[in-house]
């Protein structure tokens, strides 16, 4: 029963980006953009009619992914519903980026790079409660073998990407300049270090 309660709830959240393009119809702009280069500004777009369909990517994704991993036979180290609702909600907040951006009128605030903020803080947070698994976290040679190097490093991890995702946040309300190569840069960056960490965490624990 609980595992359907939670299947519900990552259903509910795809359902999000339909009903809001629903509430601001009349507020959408007959183009709507779906592409941005690594300046943040769009260079591709759809019509306003196109626009229910696009917003049924999220739930269609998830029905994929929910035939997946019912013939999924890894170990996946976390309960395949909480795997659903993330993704779900990730998809989510992709598809009602694109819609807040569309409905944006304040000149200077960057709304994406604010929600892709939230995004890598949310997903920081996840970090540090993955257990070993075989499909997603920091999987180097080191925690694969040994449990306290990948507690170790994804609690590192965990806490590098919320500092990430608040500095991104902070600048996207501050620079104007500020880019997605950026933002790539200091994700990947930071799951670089991760992976470099969990080499020392390694030999740290095997010291000992």
């Amino acid at each position: 029963m609980r595992k359907l309660g939670l299947e519900l709830i990552a259903i509910t959240i795809t359902l999000i980006p339909i009903a809001f393009a629903l509430f601001n119809w009349s507020k959408l702009p007959e183009s709507i953009p779906i592409h941005f280069n690594l300046a943040g500004t769009p260079d591709d777009w759809v019509s306003k009619s196109s626009l229910i369909i696009i917003s049924l990517v999220p739930l269609l994704s998830h029905l994929i992914l929910i035939v997946i991993l019912r013939f999924n036979k890894m170990n996946l180290g976390i309960n395949p519903s909480w795997i659903q609702i993330i993704f779900a909600s990730i998809m989510t907040i992709t598809m009602l980026t694109l819609l807040i951006v569309s409905l944006q009128k304040e000149a200077g605030i960057n709304y994406d790079f604010l929600l892709i903020g939230v995004i890598t803080i949310a997903i920081g947070l996840f970090m540090k409660f993955i257990e070993p698994n075989s499909l997603i976290g920091i999987r180097t040679p080191w925690t694969l073998n040994n449990r306290e190097v990948w507690r170790d490093t994804h609690e590192f991890s965990s806490k590098a990407l919320v500092w990430v995702g608040l500095l991104i946040i902070v600048c996207s309300l501050l620079i104007k300049s500020f880019t997605y190569s950026v933002i790539i840069i200091a994700i990947l960056g930071t799951l670089i270090i991760s992976a470099v960490y969990s080499y020392f965490s390694y030999q740290k624990f095997e010291k000992h």
